[in-house]
């Protein structure tokens, strides 16, 4: 055998040892965008959830505005 042939054999070997870290590293970066996936529905949630409690929040203050600014009318 030559050196050519001796440096094909150990491309090869090297890209026969690469190739299960490839598919960990696949498997590893389908599992990332599942579980970004599910935290922008959590997200969603999380905001709407928000969102809903500044609503009410805002509905007490203007209740609570409206109580004071009857007050001085019933002194």
């Amino acid at each position: 055998m030559d050196g050519f042939q001796d440096e094909t054999k150990q491309v090869d070997e090297v890209a026969r040892q690469q190739a299960p870290q490839r598919d960990d590293q696949d498997e590893a970066s389908q599992a990332q965008v599942s579980a970004a996936a599910a935290g922008g529905d959590a997200a969603a949630q999380a905001r709407a959830g928000h969102e809903a409690a500044l609503a009410e929040r805002d509905a007490r203050i203007a209740e609570l505005e409206g109580e004071i600014s009857e007050a001085p009318k019933t002194a």
